[in-house]
């Protein structure tokens, strides 16, 4: 057995297996991608020719592919209810030692006060406010990167910048915030269709983002 997308699946384990293989097991969508987390809490991306060493407690996730919106305009109703669902359980998980702070009156943003950097950042430091902007068609469309404070100079992997590209929002950095590149593929993000609010767990959500940026701050890829 082996954990893919939370999910128990049926692969005889422990096992060695290529990674177009694994693909298999999980019907890999298209414009998708599989990581696998390793034992020191860091991610590694799937690739067809590499081999890989399972057991029943590896554990393998599918996520947007990544390489836009508008902000800070009028946002819907549904679109406030599922940011604020998904924060709250963010807050009640992920973050639950932490007070997050967010946009209370449009749902715009979100602050992860301490966010806990990889280990490849900490001749930088070993946590950093966080940042993110919602588009104001969200979840439909995912935010564009996520934004950092100044005070990081730099980054151990490149991304970071003092400007915003890709048609993210540009108003944090004029509030002492550098941008960090994440662009989804077109076509790569899929949240669910919403009948209940509840319904955006079916679906690429806050979770599937801090994921994805979990494992580009720990890639070494520039």
């Amino acid at each position: 057995m082996a954990i893919i997308n939370g999910k128990r699946v049926t692969i005889p384990t422990p096992i060695d297996i290529e990674g177009n293989k694994l693909k298999k097991y999980s019907n890999l969508k298209e414009n998708r991608r599989m990581i696998i987390e390793k034992n020191d809490n860091s991610f590694e991306t799937i690739k067809d020719e590499e081999t890989y060493s399972l057991d029943d407690y590896s554990k393998i996730s599918e996520i947007p592919d990544r390489t836009k919106g508008n902000y800070f305009e009028i946002r819907s109703e549904i679109s406030k209810a599922i940011i604020k669902s998904q924060i709250i359980d963010l807050g009640n998980k992920l973050f639950k030692n932490q007070n997050l702070q967010m946009d209370e009156n449009n749902c715009d943003w979100l602050i992860v006060p301490e966010y806990k950097l990889p280990k490849n950042w900490h001749y930088l430091s070993k946590k950093t406010p966080l940042l993110i902007v919602f588009p104001q068609n969200y979840p439909s469309e995912p935010p564009v990167g996520f934004y950092l404070k100044e005070q990081l100079k730099n980054s151990p992997n490149g991304h970071f910048y003092q400007e915003a590209y890709h048609n993210a929002a540009k108003e944090p950095l004029k509030f002492g915030w550098k941008w960090y590149c994440v662009y989804i593929l077109k076509k790569s993000w899929q949240p669910s269709s919403i009948k209940h609010i509840e319904d955006w767990r079916k679906g690429d959500n806050l979770w599937t983002y801090f994921q994805l940026i979990a494992e580009v701050l720990e890639s070494s890829e520039n």
